[in-house]
């Protein structure tokens, strides 16, 4: 291969998207509920719309959306985050 072929290589996989609404709320918690937090979200116990209902009544706002998205590892924490999704 060339030197700029080597230099090049092969391009980084960078992602892009929204930041996960799970993070977002994570990184604003304490640590026991942040815990409790990831035992819902990453659980079977709640289903995504129940969940998202559940949190907004306690003032936080995850939406179904992100709960799914999370659950399917299609969010940026895949990458960024792979603690908040270690148990899924």
């Amino acid at each position: 291969m060339s030197r700029l072929g080597d230099a090049l290589g092969t391009p980084p996989i960078v992602r892009r998207g929204p930041s996960c609404g799970i993070a977002i709320e994570y990184d604003r918690t304490d640590d026991a509920d942040g815990v409790a937090l990831l035992a819902a979200i990453n659980g079977t116990e709640w289903n995504a719309n129940a969940l998202s209902e559940r949190l907004r009544s306690l003032g936080i706002v995850i939406s179904t959306a992100s709960i799914r998205r999370h659950r399917a590892r299609q969010c940026l924490c895949r990458d960024l985050r792979p603690e908040l999704t270690a148990n899924l």
